[in-house]
This record gives C-alpha cells, structure tokens and sequence, in this order.
C-alpha cells in the first residue's frame, strides 16, 4: 500500500505543468508490470496481516488458555503487526501527504525530494523508525516477555523522545494535510489551466480525502495511551522504589484513571482503524485497477 500510496500521488501531481511527466512518473509507466505485481501482493498481504489479527483477538482467550506459556509468540506477533501498522501508517502516510502538497506547491523541489536516494532513504528511515517505535510502545510488555529485568527498570530516556516524535509527526500531518488541500482546491478552482491539469487536481483531492482522512481521524484516538505510557514512565508511579502508597488523591490514582481512558481509547482505536482502513482499500480497488489496467498506468 505505501508503493501504491506514492505512486498514485506521484502520477497525480502537478509537477507537469508544462505537459511533460517527470523522469520518476517515465519510470513508474515503464516499469507498470512490476508495479502492478507489486501492488496485487500488498493487498495480499495487507488482507492476510489483517485476518490473522482479527483472528488472534477473537480467539485469544482460549487459545492463550490453551498455550500457556508457549503463548508468547502470539502475543509479540500480534502486538508487534499491530502496532508496526498503526505506527507505519502515522509515519508514511505523513509521506504521502507532503508528496501531495509538495507536488501542488512547490513542483522543483518536488523534482529533487522523488531521485531514488532520496526516496530510499526516506522509506528505511521510515521503516527503521517505526520498528523501534514498536518496541518503545510498551517498554514494560515486551522485556517481561523475553527479558529478566528488575522492575525498578527505568525506561523513561525512551519514551519521552518517543512521544515527542509521534506528537510532532501526527502534528506536522494535520498541517500539511490542511496546506494540501487548500492548494488542490486553489488549483482546481483555477480555471486558466487545461483540463487534464484540472482533472488531475481533482483525482489528488478525491485521493487524499477519501484515502487518508478516516484512518488519520481514527489513529488519533490512540494518542491518549501514548501519553499515559510516558507520564507512567516519567514519573516512576509503575517502580516499586519511586511509588507512593495508593490513596484516592494522588498521582497514581489519577493516572490510573487516566490510564484505563487511554486504555479504553487505544481498543476503540485498533478496532475502527482497521476497520476504515480495509475500508479505504475496498474504495481504492476501483482506482488501482483502472490506474493499473484500464488506461495504461495514468490515472
């Protein structure tokens, strides 16, 4: 779904403002077999991750009953694709996102942000990020599972940083989200353009605001949990030696509070962003296989 995210944003764009695609859409035409390929295995995949969570949920009482400890590597997989998804869509639809609006704004350095290295790099660091994301989510699930630690364990250092950039990157999303449309809807209401210059603008619009908006909208309800785990980290309230005794009026008790908030709001979340995002993907099957088979790769 990224390839497919990028490559419907790349063909889609305004950086041909004077009738000629760019090297990297000549290269996106040329190599339309691979790419088709490719996107018919994400969804595959995409499909596949998504039933096995479902099945892991639904039946995760009685199957972790019946394991015991031989549960545990249920329990990494299914956190671990969960929140790789959660966390990679965050990063690589914030993207996607900047590829539009700088597409429609700024079509020179669009030009430079799409040479191979750049991309590349772009998308390791993606993946290299949201991998260590995963692990820092829950700094005191995963070492129980697979690590002998006392639980005056401090994990702090990693979770503040975390936070920070989840914040940041949701934050700089909702900007360039905005930004986005206003100048699609700027472009397609100018009317001295050609209409396929028009049309394109359009299609890009229609793009981010049916294939984007939903699954943003849903994933910021899992915000609160991500704030819980740092203050809970933060403030020592989890560590036996920094922990006051429990009263009614403390700290703790308003974390705890707070925490099966975020808790409740983090289930709400996983649900429904899974749900839209299949969702967006039966929408987006239309565009895929006319992008892909109907009109010769150009949407």
């Amino acid at each position: 779904m990224l390839f497919y995210n990028i490559y419907w944003v790349v063909l889609q764009q305004t950086a041909f403002h004077e009738g000629k695609p760019s090297s990297f859409q000549t290269m996106l035409v040329n190599n339309l077999g691979l790419i088709r390929e490719f996107t018919q295995y994400n969804y595959v995949y995409f499909s596949t991750l998504t039933v096995f969570l479902a099945y892991i949920a639904y039946s995760a009482p009685v199957l972790f009953k019946t394991l015991g400890k031989r549960r545990t590597p249920f329990l990494f997989a299914s956190m671990f694709l969960r929140l790789f998804t959660q966390f990679g869509y965050l990063y690589f639809s914030t993207f996607t996102i900047l590829l539009a609006y700088v597409g429609c704004a700024k079509p020179l350095f669009f030009q430079t942000l799409l040479r191979r290295r750049n991309v590349i790099l772009l998308v390791t660091a993606g993946h290299l990020w949201t991998t260590i994301a995963v692990f820092t989510m829950y700094p005191r699930t995963i070492p129980d599972l697979f690590i002998e630690h006392s639980s005056d364990l401090d994990l702090s250092a990693f979770m503040l940083p975390q936070l920070i950039i989840v914040l940041a990157l949701y934050m700089a999303m909702v900007v360039l989200y905005v930004l986005a449309l206003l100048q699609m809807r700027k472009n397609v209401l100018h009317t001295s353009r050609s209409y396929s210059i028009t049309k394109a603008n359009r299609n890009m619009l229609k793009s981010v605001v049916i294939y984007c908006t939903p699954p943003n909208i849903f994933a910021a309800l899992a915000l609160p949990i991500y704030v819980y785990n740092t203050i809970v980290e933060t403030t020592g309230v989890m560590r036996p030696s920094s922990s006051p005794p429990l009263s009614n009026d403390d700290l703790e008790s308003i974390l705890r509070l707070y925490g099966t908030f975020a808790t409740l709001s983090q289930g709400t979340s996983n649900v429904i962003f899974r749900v839209s995002t299949e969702v967006m993907l039966l929408l987006a099957a239309a565009d895929v296989c006319e992008c892909l088979h109907g009109n010769g790769g150009v949407p």
